[in-house]
């Protein structure tokens, strides 16, 4: 990619990431890496992208997330999110492709057996 597009990217990206992380702590809802992208997908989907082009501007748009309103909304989109995805779970399908490094790192070492992930309930 040409460097004039370098380090511009959607800083919701990662406020997002940190609001789903704190909604899996308390909630009953699947834990399981198929659901959770699932519901963090539909999230960057619905909310407006807010694109930054330095740390600085990102630091800014972190004390802008902070305001109330945008985190109320935060909330009920993931609240929607998690409805949707749990009323049509998919961690019985294949997960999509991962990037090759994360797919080598995922193998079992030789001799060892493949963990076995149990599917919990999408919702309570």
């Amino acid at each position: 990619m040409d460097e004039l597009y370098q380090g511009i990217r959607n800083a919701n990206e990662e406020f997002i990431a940190a609001k789903l992380e704190q909604v899996w702590e308390t909630s009953k809802f699947c834990q399981c890496v198929r659901c959770k992208r699932d519901v963090y997908t539909y999230v960057l989907n619905k909310i407006e992208p807010h694109y930054v082009d330095s740390t600085p501007g990102e630091l800014f748009m972190k004390l802008n997330f902070r305001d109330k309103g945008h985190n109320i909304e935060m909330i009920k989109v993931i609240n929607t999110a998690m409805e949707v995805v749990g009323r049509n779970p998919k961690h019985d399908m294949p997960p999509a492709p991962a990037e090759p490094a994360a797919e080598a790192a995922a193998e079992p070492a030789a001799g060892e057996p493949e963990p076995e992930e149990e599917p919990r309930p999408a919702l309570a």
